[in-house]
């Protein structure tokens, strides 16, 4: 129910999703949609923020008793499982690395303030506070570098060995950061933005400002497209050959036009010659929403999650987006 669920971030691929829970988490199949297996903590403690790694057991996250996750979320469930000593207290300023395989917390970071946002990826755990994100190695949890951010604002990161991390920094302007075996290179743009979201190979960054969403190469700095867009964007999530933008009251699904790939490599080039056309692109698709949500991807089809727990499955062939089902998380 809305109660019971605190926070829902997709994996890597959009294959599942984790939703934190007011007594634990939730991992579903993304589609066909179905829970696989959900875990309830001991000792009135829940799950605030969550991320998985890929499709493993492998699992971050940060908690807070029942009562305060009540509060957030309105009611309280019975406890059942836990994977700690009952003298463990799970708190939101710290990260949690626990592996559902052997049922145990391998590690945990702390932090000076509440943790805003996490993603566990490749190599990397990546944590957001409210003006800064962490990088953290996975293998060791030493860390790898601090980044200054503007308040309270969103970022993204690529899901491979060398991470990419794009981010709005605090003079309210487009950064991003490839972090490769021997050196980290910075890259900036003088454009501001309002929306982001990298691609998991860390290729493509798209981003959303004064009426209108651009897609760029983030090695080249290359504009490969632009799309006309006056509403305003709160999230985007990439697929195969398109990706999708949500404001409001859509769900926009737009193609990517053909480009050529780098390899990080060519990072350390002097110069790229990129022959790409910048050209304007059409909604292939829309879908009408009524609430808050996020988007992931199907075979054919796009799932929205919503602030109300529902899981809608769209079919996007056609240009106004069909529903083929509707669930709700319980």
């Amino acid at each position: 129910t809305k109660e019971t669920i605190t926070s829902i971030q997709f994996n890597a691929d959009q294959s599942c999703f984790i939703a934190g829970r007011v007594d634990g988490f939730s991992i579903y199949h993304t589609d066909p949609f179905r829970e696989l297996y959900r875990r309830s903590f001991a000792n009135d403690y829940g799950v605030k923020l969550c991320s998985m790694l890929n499709q493993s057991s492998l699992i971050a996250f940060t908690g807070d008793t029942t009562e305060n996750l009540k509060k957030f979320v309105q009611t309280r469930q019975p406890a059942k499982f836990s994977p700690f000593d009952s003298s463990y207290q799970f708190q939101p300023n710290v990260v949690y690395i626990y592996d559902d395989s052997v049922q145990k917390i391998l590690g945990r970071i702390r932090f000076r303030s509440e943790v805003q946002s996490i993603h566990i990826c490749s190599k990397y755990l990546v944590v957001g506070l409210f003006n800064s994100i962490f990088i953290h190695n996975l293998e060791d949890l030493q860390l790898v570098d601090v980044v200054n951010i503007a308040e309270n604002t969103l970022f993204s990161c690529s899901n491979t060995d060398e991470l990419v991390l794009a981010y709005i920094n605090p003079k309210q302007q487009i950064g991003w950061n490839f972090y490769l075996e021997k050196e980290t290179i910075k890259k900036e743009s003088q454009q501001k933005c309002t929306a982001l979201k990298l691609s998991s190979d860390g290729q493509l960054l798209l981003i959303h400002f004064d009426k209108q969403i651009s897609l760029f190469q983030t090695i080249t700095k290359k504009q490969l497209s632009f799309y006309k867009q006056p509403q305003q964007i709160n999230s985007f999530q990439f697929t195969h050959g398109c990706f999708a933008a949500v404001s409001k009251q859509f769900v926009y699904i737009y193609e990517i036009p053909q480009h050529e790939p780098y390899q990080f490599s060519d990072l350390m080039k002097e110069q790229i010659v990129d022959k790409t056309e910048k050209k304007e692109m059409k909604a292939l698709s829309k879908y009408k929403v009524d609430q808050h949500c996020i988007v992931g991807f199907g075979m054919g089809v796009f799932v929205i999650l919503t602030e109300n727990n529902e899981y809608w499955k769209v079919n996007y062939t056609e240009k106004e987006g069909v529903l083929k089902s509707k669930w709700m998380m319980i």
